[in-house]
This record gives structure tokens, C-alpha cells and sequence, in this order.
């Protein structure tokens, strides 16, 4: 198998892919890597990933098998996102390509949003805010629970559902 040499191989990060895998890759010697804030369309995608050896993306990127076979050197694609179903797997498989994800690159986000709806849903605020839309104002907190004191259920106590459970 040939081995080539860090700066030689090309990564690409799309979307706004947060700095700290470049710092990753840098510390460890990759030093030819592009980063856009941004989903790539059309030729300019083609023309971006078509010599990548290592390319990440995130949820608003789609790789299907036409992608794939325009790839000439692609050997990973890290998928900074939830899950990988945002690269068609058998072809990536077919073609040899590694497909994985950052298990906890969105976990802490995805804890934070469940909590700050859990508030949202105690204290009544989607009724208030259709109302306060209609130029109605309702002062009462009638109906509105403060989370604190009260016990929620996880269902699924996966990475996100440990994760609440650890922030509340």
C-alpha cells in the first residue's frame, strides 16, 4: 500500500466545519487544508472535492454515487453531523471509501435545545407568542411550571439523552 506523505494529502471541510479539526489535523502534520463556510453546488463542488483525500461535511451536503465516482483519490468522508445518511453508503463502500461521523460533535447542542424546549413548554410560550403576534398581551403565568423540582422522563438514553440528563 503507498503511504503519502501529510502535506500532500488534500483535506476538504465544508459548511462551516467548527476550527478544531484543522487544529487536529495541524498538530498531527496535515497542512493542505481547505475549510468554506458554505455548501459547495454544482462545478465548484465537483472542482473542490474532485482531488480530496479526506473530505467533512455536514447536514446540508448530499454525496451520491454520481459524486463518488467524480472523486479520483477520496478515501474518508467524516460526516459532522448526526449520522452518515447524508452519503449514499453502498457506493462509498464500493469504491472503498471510509464513511464515518463525529459521535459527539452536535451532542452537546442537540442536550442544550431539548432543556431550553422542556422551559419553553413549562412556561407556556407558544400560546403567549401566538398571542402576543395578534397584539394580545397575556401577563398571567397561569399555566406556566417552572422545570425545577419536577422529573422528566428520557426516552432513549443514548449520547444525547445522558447528556440531559448530566445538564439538568
Amino acid at each position: 500500500m503507498l503511504s503519502l506523505a501529510k502535506d500532500w494529502i488534500r483535506i476538504v471541510l465544508l459548511e462551516n466545519i467548527h476550527s478544531r479539526p484543522v487544529e487536529i489535523f495541524n498538530v498531527h502534520g496535515y497542512r493542505n487544508i481547505e475549510s468554506f463556510p458554505m455548501v459547495l453546488e454544482g462545478d465548484s463542488f465537483y472542482e473542490r472535492i474532485r482531488n480530496a483525500h479526506i473530505l467533512g461535511i455536514r447536514s446540508g451536503t448530499h454525496i451520491d454515487p454520481a459524486v463518488l465516482e467524480k472523486t479520483h483519490k477520496l478515501i474518508e468522508v467524516g460526516c459532522f453531523c448526526i449520522c452518515t445518511d447524508r452519503v449514499d453508503l453502498c457506493s462509498a463502500t464500493r469504491l472503498g471509501i471510509l464513511v464515518f461521523n463525529a459521535l459527539y460533535s452536535n451532542t452537546r447542542s442537540v442536550a442544550e435545545l431539548v432543556i431550553g424546549l422542556a422551559v419553553i413548554l413549562m412556561h407556556g410560550i407558544f400560546p403567549k407568542r401566538t398571542a402576543a403576534h395578534r397584539h394580545e398581551w397575556i401577563k398571567s403565568a397561569s399555566g406556566s411550571n417552572e422545570l425545577r423540582g419536577k422529573t422528566i422522563g428520557i426516552i432513549g438514553y443514548g449520547h444525547i439523552g445522558s447528556q440531559v440528563d448530566n445538564s439538568y
